[in-house]
């Protein structure tokens, strides 16, 4: 038996204490980083209390961090109420990491890479199934349930079934208009929403080290939708620099040499369309080019995976200065509210509003489905999210169709599904 690993076989047998870790195998690994966000909060400390007692303390407050974005600004009581759960358990635990709704606050996975609390090597865990995000950090980052973040909480341990590993060989560069949006719909769509169960997708190829960190979150944040465990892929240039600013030391780890893959998928992207997925699997997908004409009555630009610096940019400047079609409702919800500033110092949201596209306030929004931008019924929507099942954004009266911020934005001018 070959003793090669992956990059996540590393991690998680160094976090395990073990010289060598086969997929397969189920590990208990220390974690470096425990997160949660507001919907969880009356289970999870509830979960907490009864497991270590009603005077039970977290195993490391610096380590844990804790984020109000689903249900921000509050629609609600019951919103209001997991708000000041959250409140308390932070107090009472004296957590160094938290983000309230206010000037420093947005959604949970880009504001951990933004705030570098996700760094090479490290283990992550959140109560949120797009935690993979942060792979694009060369991080092992992964979701779990309210009763394993309770204990993760508790001991700062978390098991883990260690997965088999798909390689995602990348060939060539995108053609203009076409994105890493584009790449991870067209890879859903090949592996369908189980193909990658229990497995790691590792991403290498040369096009990788000219994606921005924005364009690489992207692939490892929609990796979920195809069931993996995780997502990850080696540093490129820019994500280094970033993470090493003011001399802070990193450890980035790499697949050993002569490892074999449980699978190679490999994509020329020369070759790659825009693409869409139509109602209602984030795996029903296909060109744009073959789903033209379908009327859309809401444009909707944000989310984890579409609601990057980035995405808008990438939005904005496929308007080119043209505004959005009177008929079509469109919302930008930016991720951050670093993202939120920096749109109004680079004049971008001040543009927008004049174009005709509303701006609304950082967080999940509507990707919830719970406020800002919940679709109308018997209507269509085509959205820059992650997932489009029946009642994603709220109504299952409505359909959503999922692509990139530059068909999102021929699609608003045109007032039914365009690319570029």
């Amino acid at each position: 038996m070959s003793l090669k690993m992956s990059m996540t076989q590393k991690i998680l047998s160094s976090h395990s204490k073990k010289s060598f870790v086969k997929p397969g195998d189920h590990i208990v690994a220390d974690l470096d980083l425990a997160f949660a966000h507001d919907p969880v909060m009356a289970v999870l400390t509830n979960k907490f209390y009864d497991t270590f007692g009603k005077n039970g303390k977290v195993w490391n407050p610096e380590k844990i961090a804790f984020f109000q974005d689903h249900l921000v600004p509050a629609k609600c009581i019951e919103a209001t109420q997991m708000i000041q759960i959250m409140q308390s358990f932070v107090d009472e635990q004296k957590i160094k990491h938290y983000f309230p709704y206010g000037k420093n606050y947005g959604v949970c996975h880009i504001l951990i890479m933004e705030k570098k609390l996700a760094l090479p090597g490290e283990i992550i865990v959140g109560t949120d199934s797009h935690t993979v995000t942060c792979g694009s950090y060369n991080c092992f980052a992964t979701g779990v349930g309210v009763f394993d973040m309770a204990v993760a909480l508790g001991l700062g341990k978390a098991w883990f079934r260690v997965p088999e590993t798909i390689k995602i060989s990348l060939q060539g560069q995108f053609k203009k208009d076409v994105g890493a949006k584009d790449l991870i719909l067209y890879l859903v769509g090949q592996l369908k929403l189980d193909g990658a169960k229990y497995c790691s997708l590792e991403w290498e190829g040369e096009a990788l080290e000219h994606m921005s960190m924005d364009e690489r979150s992207t692939l490892c944040n929609m990796s979920v939708e195809a069931g993996a465990t995780n997502s990850i892929m080696s540093l490129n240039q820019e994500t280094r620099k970033f993470l090493t600013e003011n001399n802070q030391s990193i450890e980035e780890v790499s697949t050993d040499c002569g490892y074999t893959y449980s699978k190679t998928i490999e994509i020329n992207l020369d070759n790659l369309e825009q693409m869409i997925a139509k109602p209602h699997r984030p795996d029903n997908v296909g060109p744009v080019s073959k789903a033209n004409n379908i009327q859309i009555h809401q444009v909707y630009v944000g989310s984890c995976t579409g609601g990057k610096l980035d995405d808008i940019k990438n939005f904005y400047n496929s308007l080119k200065g043209r505004s959005v079609n009177e008929k079509v409702t469109t919302i930008v919800v930016p991720a951050t509210i670093e993202i939120y500033k920096e749109l109004f110092q680079l004049k971008i949201a001040q543009n927008l509003m004049e174009q005709g596209v509303a701006i609304e306030s950082p967080g999940c929004k509507a990707c919830y489905g719970v406020h800002g931008g919940v679709t109308r019924s018997n209507e269509n929507c085509l959205a820059t999210i992650n997932r489009n099942f029946v009642g994603r954004m709220g109504n299952p009266k409505s359909s959503i169709y999922l692509a990139s911020p530059q068909v999102a934005a021929e699609t608003a001018v045109a007032g039914y599904i365009k690319g570029s």
